[in-house]
């Protein structure tokens, strides 16, 4: 019996623990003494049962020597999984947004055998103090204590004197207080693990030359710090004693430098420095720490430079270098870490290039997400054989992908979102076989995808939302097996997609119209194993009581909601009943009241103050609400909403509204028919808000809005706060400017919005990663000014102007700055004359003259439009029949020509 308890305890113990111990945290020889110990131990059993019966005062001996090198291994093995909740810290460096499939780096979670074990070997062993008067060194003695926590220990110091001597962990919890003395672990030879994160150093309360207590230096047996949060300003050059030292976690202290002989320590295995915002450099010794795997010294923006030596970190598996906002390079030695599994490099903003030869051939994750500046990847990019996980998100300035991209065999996971100059994918993409997830939103330079798209075979999830350049869709497109889809409401549906029988969620992002439709999914469109679930609740009321339908929305499983008649809500408790909170799927939410009138309602802010959204809400519309003042989760909606990425207002009685710019994830933001509003100011920020994400604003109807900051101050000078717009489309806000100057956005659509457009003196100094390309300007009211305000406009393609009741009978003598315009579509009633200089935008493609009844003829400056293919007149009786007649040669050089919705060919009217 005694043995069988021995080799389950052994043969669980190694199951669980030795292994993963082995494998993350290098233990080898403490993992292999406590395998012969337990081996011993248990043969130790075998013969105390082969003696059963036998000799009652042998085998009393033989349990007792059992029981003692059982309770030494015990210990050692108590000690080990102390330092395993190190590895708990690595489950928030994992990235956030990997699908769940992700193979991040590997977790350890202790069994609950392992812990119920442990537990039941320490017996009291454990002291959790939190009341001063129970720290009595009779009770130490008694209990013989070696691992102790103080829990909200109000005290201001400890006498060391009672701190137990053979203590071998000591944890500190919410002892903010507590002060710790030069002395304080002057009695702990035997330590091994010290928590101190949560209390405070004995000195000046703003750090001045702050250190570590110096005790600490004598702890020679310490494998385990945190000094986390701690304002220390630097470490000891001691240090280097602590030779037993595997996990130091130093994240968020006031770091300015580190000793150089930190290479000294050559078992650290886990070294965190992220968050010390003054450390500027490692030092060179760096490249000695041969047993380093793990290294985390991110968000230390004043990082510059790296050490050549980090190249010979020859364990290192995981490494974060992310947020290091002025690092323009990184070394040579960089790209050949020859262990190296898990790089993240995101929002280094700064960095223009990797290295030249990038050979990584184990790393498997990759994040270059917010490195504005790089320029592009290296040639041998390829080389990363094992790569699973890329992402190069709001990599601006990445226009291309090289072909050698393709030989990542074993890549997964893709995310190319905000690329806003990616033109193109290489043509052999399709031959990235295991990819499972592309996510290509807001690639708005995409114009097309490559034939070989359709050899994406493991293809599950494809975002192309906010692609608004994207026009075809590859005929291939139908093979591939997506049970996910997002597209942009300006594609085109792929032919044959009706028929992508795997496909369970599709949906358009639809931005044009009054339509606050969050669902999406064209009624062509069957989805017979369709998991999301749509809703539409009218609220009514229910029973004999006044109560109302809406408390039986909680029961409801569904992602998109819309709830109608919300005034029929005649007490606000039963919408806190409804608990909308809870619903954890849902991802988007439509509010509606149906009142008649205008009029303020009080009880609609009671309501809609109890209808709070669960955080993890994506779509956000409210439409209706005659409340005069928004609930506190809106005023907060940063922390209530995080993740919303649209949001819709309608039909509002309020004159301000929230401080949406506060949202990380905004990408559409929609405001239609607030009479009452006049001004979006700094208050729509917030305090350090920034529409970085922000793609498409549409403004509707807002007759009384005179002004929309795009700065803090609403003045130039001040950073701009929407730099990536994609669409700016406004109908009928006759007073709206945006102060200082209008966003950059990509596409521009203005009706009666001409205020809008930039002012005189342009765009300042706004620098934006986004460019003009399209523009369709309707006035009641074009003129000349309003024309020349458009030639700050010079990368536009596509340029629309319609007045509908302009008396504009005359462009400029000056020539507009268009190098790039290849299309312009002209819709001017009072128009008389064409300049000549209309032959020097030598780009056109596409003329479309209509609606002009006084233009007689064509400049002779068009036969310079080599390029031209296509010119369309219509409505303009006096122009076509000159272009019938004596001006015929003028436009004999364009292939197609219609006047009229005729065809006109070789000096012929042929009817189409």
């Amino acid at each position: 019996m005694a043995s069988a308890v021995g080799g389950l305890i052994a043969s669980k113990l190694a199951e669980l623990v030795w292994d993963e111990a082995t494998l993350l945290w290098r233990f080898k020889d403490d993992v292999d003494g406590l395998k012969r110990t337990m081996v011993k131990l248990q043969a130790l059993m075998r013969h105390a049962d082969r003696r059963e019966g036998q000799d009652e005062g042998l085998r009393r001996e033989i349990m007792r020597v059992w029981m003692k090198d059982f309770k030494a291994a015990a210990y050692d093995i108590e000690d080990l999984l102390y330092e395993f909740d190190a590895i708990e810290l690595i489950k928030q460096d994992q990235p956030k947004n990997a699908p769940e499939d992700a193979e991040g780096p590997i977790k350890v979670t202790m069994h609950d055998l392992v812990y119920d074990l442990a537990t039941i070997i320490l017996g009291q062993q454990l002291i959790a103090l939190n009341d001063p008067k129970e720290l009595t060194q009779n009770s130490l003695e008694k209990n013989y204590c070696r691992h102790m926590q103080f829990i909200n220990y109000q005290k201001q110091s400890i006498d060391r004197k009672k701190i137990p001597s053979k203590i071998r962990s000591l944890h500190f919890t919410e002892c903010d207080r507590l002060q710790l003395q030069d002395k304080s672990f002057s009695k702990c030879k035997y330590l091994r693990v010290l928590d101190i994160s949560e209390c405070s150093i004995q000195g000046k309360s703003v750090p001045s030359n702050i250190s570590l207590p110096s005790s600490i230096h004598q702890l020679m047996l310490l494998r385990y710090l945190d000094a986390s949060g701690l304002p220390i300003t630097s470490l000891p050059k001691s240090l280097h004693k602590l030779q037993n030292m595997q996990t130091l976690i130093l994240s968020n202290c006031a770091l300015e430098t580190l000793p150089n002989n930190i290479g000294s320590l050559l078992n650290l295995c886990y070294l965190d420095l992220s968050g010390n915002s003054s450390l500027n450099k490692l030092p060179v010794s760096f490249g000695e720490l041969s047993a380093l795997w793990f290294l985390n010294p991110s968000a230390c923006s004043k990082f510059y430079e790296l050490p050549e030596s980090i190249g010979n970190l020859i364990s290192l598996r995981h490494l974060d270098t992310s947020g290091y906002n002025v690092l323009q390079k990184l070394p040579d030695k960089f790209g050949s870490l020859p262990n190296l599994l898990f790089l993240n490099l995101s929002s280094c903003s700064k960095l223009v290039k990797l290295p030249d030869s990038i050979n990584i051939k184990s790393l498997e994750h990759l994040n270059l997400s917010s490195c504005h500046q790089l320029q592009g990847l290296p040639n041998n990019f390829g080389n990363l054989e094992n790569l699973m996980f890329l992402n190069i998100s709001d990599c601006y300035n990445a226009h291309m992908l090289l072909e050698s991209f393709c030989r990542h065999k074993h890549l997964k996971d893709l995310d190319l979102s905000d690329c806003h100059d990616l033109k193109e994918l290489p043509k052999c993409f399709g031959n990235l076989s295991e990819l499972h997830s592309l996510n290509l939103t807001s690639c708005s330079k995409l114009q097309s995808l490559p034939e070989s798209f359709g050899g994406l075979s493991k293809l599950k999830r494809l975002d192309l939302s906010y692609c608004i350049r994207l026009e075809n869709l590859p005929s291939s497109f139908r093979s591939l097996k997506l049970q996910v889809l997002y597209m942009w409401n300006r594609h085109e549906l792929p032919e044959g997609i009706s028929n992508m029988t795997s496909l369970i969620k599709f949906e358009v992002h639809s931005v044009k119209g009054w339509d606050i439709d969050f669902f999406g999914t064209p009624s062509i469109l069957r989805l017979p194993y369709r998991v999301v679930e749509h809703s539409v609740h009218e609220v009514h009321e229910v029973g004999y009581g006044p109560h109302s339908s809406i408390v039986s929305i909680g029961k409801l499983a569904c992602q998109h909601l819309r709830i109608n008649h919300l005034e029929k809500v005649k007490h606000s408790e039963d919408a806190e009943r409804a608990k909308l909170r809870d619903n954890a799927d849902l991802q988007k939410l439509c509010l509606s009241w149906g009142h008649e009138d205008m009029t303020e309602n009080k009880r609609d802010a009671e309501v809609l103050e109890n209808l709070i959204p669960p955080r993890t809400l994506e779509g956000f519309a409210l439409r209706g609400y005659m409340g005069t003042n928004f609930p506190k989760w809106m005023l907060e909606i940063s922390s209530y909403l995080p993740y919303l990425t649209s949001i819709k207002l309608m039909n509002l009685a309020c004159d301000a509204v929230p401080p949406l710019g506060m949202l990380p994830n905004l990408r559409l933001l929609l405001i239609i028919l607030i009479p009452n509003i006049r001004k979006i100011g700094k208050e729509f920020y917030g305090e350090k808000g920034a529409c970085k994400r922000l793609r498409v604003i549409q403004l509707y109807g807002l007759k009384n809005l005179e002004e929309c900051w795009t700065t803090r101050s609403g003045e130039e000078g001040d950073d701009f706060l929407i730099p990536n717009l994609h669409m700016l489309d406004v109908w009928d806000c006759p007073k709206l400017k945006f102060l200082s100057y209008p966003p950059k956005s990509m596409y521009w659509d203005l009706t009666d919005g001409d205020e809008v457009l930039p002012p005189m003196h342009g765009f300042g100094r706004l620098s934006s990663s986004t460019l003009p390309f399209e523009a369709k300007i309707r006035s009641k009211s074009f003129t000349t000014d309003k024309w020349d305000r458009l030639q700050h406009l010079a990368t536009l393609e596509e340029l629309s102007v319609t007045g509908f009741h302009s008396s504009l009978a005359s462009f400029p003598e000056a020539t507009p700055c268009f190098p790039s315009l290849r299309r312009l579509h002209l819709m001017l009633p009072s128009l008389e004359i064409l300049s000549e200089w209309l032959g020097q935008l030598i780009t056109l493609e596409k003329i479309i003259i209509r609606g002009s009844p006084n233009l007689t003829s064509l400049p002779q400056s068009i036969r310079n439009l080599t390029t031209l293919k296509r010119l369309e007149i219509g409505s303009c009786p006096r122009l076509v029949e000159r272009c019938k007649g004596e001006d015929a040669h003028k436009i004999s050089h364009i292939p197609k020509v219609e006047l009229d919705g005729t065809r006109f060919v070789q000096g012929q009217p042929v009817r189409e």
